[in-house]
């Protein structure tokens, strides 16, 4: 008999699914535990209720949409694209995170800080415009002196994953109001960010037409959760 959690996670069908989603960093790391027991550990990972409410939500949908999904297969024999199962998981996100246009790439990247080693981790997450994650990346720096730098650093680090994915006309979002204002106005932030930046606008001579966006921190969840997990494993090691 086919338990709930082969269903939803484990099944070849599932898993390609979810690495589909915008949640799947997120899901594959919930222990691999009763359909309960993983709601309960999901709501744990959540650090805002923003993020909540969107994580859950989401999750929630995909879910349901793969329930659907068996139902057609057994009962009408017909076989539905995982793709299609995302999309139709898309009321979950309407409202909250804008995908790229037609045949475009969003890098979204978020740094995260830990004041008491002056470290942090600047994370970077590229999706397309039917939200599918394509690649990400999160990256540990050391003797950090503010937020802003790990957020200027994580710019950098989602300027290469745009460069090692050979993208023309990258979109990068980020929540650092103060950083994405510098890279679009050629403003400066302070003297350490500032060398940052500098390195950052060099980064960009390869880029076609690069667009920097800010946007809130409730639409940048996906980097935020990458950033946070990536910075709460270095301390659990």
């Amino acid at each position: 008999m086919e338990s709930l959690t082969h269903l939803f996670f484990s099944c070849p069908f599932a898993e390609v699914v979810w690495m589909g989603s915008p949640v799947y960093q997120t899901v594959v790391n919930v222990p691999n535990v009763s359909l309960m027991d993983f709601w309960l550990e999901l709501d744990k990972t959540c650090s805002t209720s923003d993020i909540r409410n969107f994580v859950l939500s989401l999750v929630a949908w995909t879910l349901w949409s793969i329930w659907l999904c068996r139902n057609d297969l057994i009962f009408k024999d017909l076989f539905c694209d995982p793709l299609f199962v995302n999309h139709r998981a898309g009321p979950a996100i309407s409202d909250q995170w804008s995908p790229p246009p037609r045949f475009a790439y969003k890098i979204n990247f978020d740094g995260a800080f830990h004041n008491q080693s002056s470290s942090g981790v600047g994370a970077a997450v590229a999706r397309n415009h039917v939200v599918k994650v394509i690649a990400s990346s999160a990256r540990r720096f050391l003797n950090v002196s503010s937020p802003a730098l790990v957020e200027a650093m994580a710019l950098r680090e989602a300027i290469v994953l745009a460069k090692n994915l050979r993208l023309t006309d990258p979109i990068f979002e980020g929540d650092a109001k103060g950083i994405v204002d510098a890279m679009r106005s050629g403003s400066g932030v302070d003297r350490d960010c500032d060398v940052v930046i500098q390195d950052c606008r060099f980064l960009c001579r390869d880029f076609l037409l690069p667009s920097f966006n800010f946007i809130m921190r409730s639409f940048n969840w996906v980097a935020h959760i990458v950033a946070k997990k990536v910075l709460r494993d270095y301390f659990l090691l």
